[in-house]
């Protein structure tokens, strides 16, 4: 097979601390399936486009996973504003297509709900004083 070294890069919003959810799954035989989390440590990307990257640059690991079941996830909660890159690794088959899929997922933060909650309150009450 052909080991394989993806990454994905993300921006979490500067106004504070976030969370993350990665969750990915491997289809057909991929071979140690791992991912990671990092800091990035200066990669060259566009400016507001963390997508277009000419160069990628890990700083600090943060968290390492194994694939149990053909399946790897990374909750990571507090993270600083800044910029993360999640990692995929593995090795494909020798022969026929390998494949995998993920998502990334933003979570608020529980004062960021909170907020949020509070919100929709005042809403329902501003609402039931119209009717």
């Amino acid at each position: 097979g052909t080991p394989f070294n993806d990454f994905l890069l993300f921006d979490l919003d500067p106004a504070g601390n976030g969370s993350i959810s990665a969750d990915f799954t491997r289809f057909t035989a991929i071979t140690d399936f791992e991912g990671a989390l990092w800091t990035d440590g200066g990669s060259t990307c566009a400016a507001g486009a963390p997508s277009a990257c000419s160069a990628v640059v890990p700083g600090t690991e943060l968290y390492r996973v194994t694939a149990t079941d053909d399946r790897w996830e990374i909750v990571a909660n507090g993270l600083a504003a800044g910029r993360y890159i999640i990692q995929v690794t593995g090795t494909t088959r020798a022969s026929g297509p390998s494949s995998y899929s993920g998502q990334l997922s933003f979570v608020p933060e529980p004062g960021t709900l909170a907020l949020l909650g509070m919100g929709l309150f005042g809403i329902g009450l501003a609402r039931r004083r119209k009717a």
